[in-house]
């Protein structure tokens, strides 16, 4: 293996130093002559260019490679900012009350082709069967009573029937009282059987 020498070389900005390299023959690995090497030369900087960094960037080229092996990936960034705004929230804002801080949704029923959207917490409040249904896992086509297109279906039950239900939960505890005939308390006490509300049943043989 020979060097080729510094002077032999084209006048270039910066000194570079050429690295022969082997290629087989049939004698084994023979030197290549250096005239071959004009297009696969390597190159490296020379001892005088590397000095010419400023001492400061020399100092400063650890500390830069530490930080780089130090990021975090981008699913640790996300939980970092999550985990700081839940513990800003839990700091900066007052307790909620432990039963009258309501999470309500409001669910779209079709009950006899008519459309009702109502609030989900009188219904689930007095029923097994509608806390049932709203926890139900949501069907392939998606959760119901979110919309029009896919509302909850309350076969059985007549419009009279769920318009009293609802009068009574909105405004039962008004006086006078919501209903003013017997009929009206009668479909009541039916809606009300059918579906486990046992207080409501009550007031309405009451």
């Amino acid at each position: 293996m020979s060097w080729r020498s510094l002077d032999s070389t084209p006048e270039l900005s910066h000194p570079v130093l050429t690295v022969p390299y082997r290629v087989p023959s049939s004698e084994g690995f023979a030197s290549r002559p250096m005239s071959a090497l004009s297009g696969s030369q390597l190159s490296f900087s020379s001892p005088a260019s590397r000095s010419s960094r400023s001492p400061s960037a020399n100092a400063r080229l650890p500390g830069l490679l530490a930080q780089s092996s130090m990021v975090a990936s981008p699913v640790e960034s996300v939980k970092s900012i999550a985990s700081f705004f839940t513990k800003l929230r839990s700091v900066s804002s007052p307790p909620r009350h432990s039963e009258f801080y309501l999470q309500d949704e409001l669910s779209v029923f079709l009950v006899d082709g008519v459309l009702f959207r109502v609030h989900r917490f009188f219904l689930q409040r007095e029923s097994d069967v509608f806390r049932t249904m709203f926890v139900c896992p949501p069907t392939q086509d998606g959760p119901e009573g979110l919309s029009d297109d896919k509302p909850v279906v309350l076969p059985d039950v007549t419009v009279a029937e769920f318009e009293g239900l609802l009068k009574f939960l909105y405004d039962g505890g008004t006086s006078p009282s919501p209903f003013s005939t017997a009929e009206e308390w009668v479909r009541l006490l039916s809606i009300a059987t059918r579906y486990g509300m046992e207080r409501i049943r009550c007031e309405s043989v009451a």
